[in-house]
């Protein structure tokens, strides 16, 4: 076998050697089974290092052009032809990452999908999910109404709705919105399989490569990946005790002219901040003055502690800049899997088309059946229940934690939703304290996700209260207590700085 190198060429050796017994191989100079001369033996022969040969047999391996056995060397396998029988084919097993688009990505999903699992652990106890609890479930009324409706509805039941949305829903939730201060007609209602979906319409209805999009900081994980699978720039806007910081967004405005602002104005998640009444109206303002649409995400404004409720976005909006998303998922249960979107006609429509393209309808039985639990009042009385239960969950977890004294430890109490964002004592490096936290069997959300640029340093943890048992609640509690005790940096008699027990796994 001649291979001829050019010393003069910048091509690297090692692929002018695997080019060249490619091109033999393809050609069918070599054929199948030819044994290919040893590393050490061609390395001799064009007058090179063995590990230049190693390189270009291992370049040919990997394309699935040769393949080395103990005692036969390094042959050619047989390659793809139409004439050969399938029992004959050789083929490279295949690497699905070359595949997928370099549009897609998921800075969180390792996270998430370890995050999902610790629930099917019956030892580890999670604070880390945004699940409701169990106990709030409406059993024996969607019994009761899942016969009803199969009487009511018959083989409705088992047909595709259309791609807005059953009408008796949409009509449902036209009066729902209506008692929260929204007038929208039901040409302007779509139902969505939650409102997960709805972010990803608007995103791919509005976002190009490049756009700016700004956010509150820190915002809902799964926003900020789908705007940046989206190839959307996004931009983080300070949160306090109001919610989103609107003189620092209207600097933003100037200096990014974004496409549109994503908000969660009320029991916003992670900080649980909610938007004040002036704050909204300034968002307002600042939204017709520069001539930015809105996306507001309103999943958690019914889980509303204080009773005081503030006015959406949607409904204080006089100029239609407003999309509005809400979801019953985390009202009812996450299994649930029914938004909607509210917006003018145009927006609708074009969900519409999207919608038509992807799941083409919302759950047909799930539609009807919400419908119903709506227009028969069963919706308010579960209302109240949730808000009750989770109230109770939360002053519960927050007497706890505040129980241990621990000296910096603080706590921002939301007035509504599923979360508590807790402040860490300034000596805990967060990669000890998840290493510990494992040990202990307690699971927390770190605050990486929730920012725009991924990283923000050990600051915070989120902390969901909705989920666990009060008796879990309790227990999950110490054990991140001890979790944090342990992972606090101590000083040293020689005055170094040491972190108690081993060093992290992450």
């Amino acid at each position: 076998m001649e291979i001829v190198i050019n010393r003069n060429c910048n091509t690297p050796v090692y692929l002018q050697i695997k080019n060249q017994i490619q091109h033999k191989i393809i050609s069918g100079e070599l054929t199948d089974d030819y044994v290919l001369p040893s590393e050490r033996s061609l390395a001799k022969q064009v007058k090179v290092d063995r590990s230049t040969v190693v390189k270009a047999y291992m370049e040919l391996k990997a394309e699935g052009l040769v393949e080395s056995f103990v005692g036969r060397g390094t042959i050619v396998l047989p390659q793809i032809s139409k004439n050969m029988t399938f029992d004959k084919l050789t083929v490279p097993k295949i690497n699905w990452s070359q595949f997928v688009s370099q549009d897609f990505f998921m800075n969180s999903q390792n996270l998430i999908a370890q995050i999902m699992e610790a629930h099917q652990h019956e030892k580890v106890i999670s604070f880390a999910g945004g699940i409701p609890s169990s106990d709030t479930y409406p059993i024996e009324i969607i019994k009761t109404l899942q016969n009803y409706c199969m009487d009511k509805y018959r083989e409705k039941l088992f047909m595709p709705t259309s791609i807005y949305g059953c009408m008796e829903l949409r009509k449902a939730i036209k009066k729902h919105a209506e008692s929260r201060g929204i007038n929208a007609s039901v040409k302007e209602i779509m139902i969505t399989s939650g409102t997960q979906q709805g972010i990803y319409y608007f995103a791919k209805l509005f976002v190009e490569a490049g756009d700016m999009i700004l956010v509150e900081e820190p915002t809902y994980l799964g926003a900020i990946e789908i705007f940046k699978s989206a190839r959307g720039k996004v931009v983080g806007v300070p949160v306090d005790e109001e919610g989103m910081k609107t003189d620092v967004l209207e600097n933003l405005l100037l200096r990014y002219r974004p496409k549109f602002i994503y908000t969660q104005p009320s029991f916003q998640n992670p900080s649980g901040a909610t938007l004040s009444i002036r704050r909204r109206k300034e968002l307002l303002k600042l939204a017709y003055f520069y001539q930015v649409p809105i996306l507001e995400d309103d999943s958690y404004s019914e889980i509303n502690f204080s009773g005081k409720r503030f006015p959406s976005l949607k409904a204080l909006d006089k100029k239609d800049y407003v999309v509005h998303l809400g979801s019953f998922s985390k009202s009812l249960f996450l299994g649930m899997r029914i938004g909607w979107a509210i917006a003018n006609e145009y927006i609708v429509g074009r969900f519409g088309s999207l919608k038509q393209i992807t799941d083409l309808h919302s759950n047909t039985m799930a539609q009807y059946l919400l419908s119903e639990f709506l227009i028969q009042g069963y919706y308010a009385k579960h209302l109240t229940k949730v808000v009750g239960e989770y109230k109770s969950k939360r002053d519960l977890m927050c007497n706890e934690i505040t129980k241990y004294k621990i000296n910096g430890l603080e706590l921002s109490i939301p007035e509504g939703g599923y979360f508590l964002w807790c402040k860490l004592p300034e000596n805990i490096r967060l990669s000890v304290l998840m290493d510990h936290a494992i040990k202990e069997g307690v699971m927390f959300m770190p605050p990486d996700p929730f920012y725009s640029n991924g990283s923000i340093g050990d600051a915070y943890i989120r902390l969901n209260y909705t989920y666990p048992s009060k008796e879990e609640i309790k227990e999950g509690v110490k054990r991140l207590m001890e979790a944090i005790r342990k992972a606090q940096i101590r000083k040293c008699p020689q005055g170094e700085v040491s972190y108690s027990n081993r060093n992290p796994i992450f």
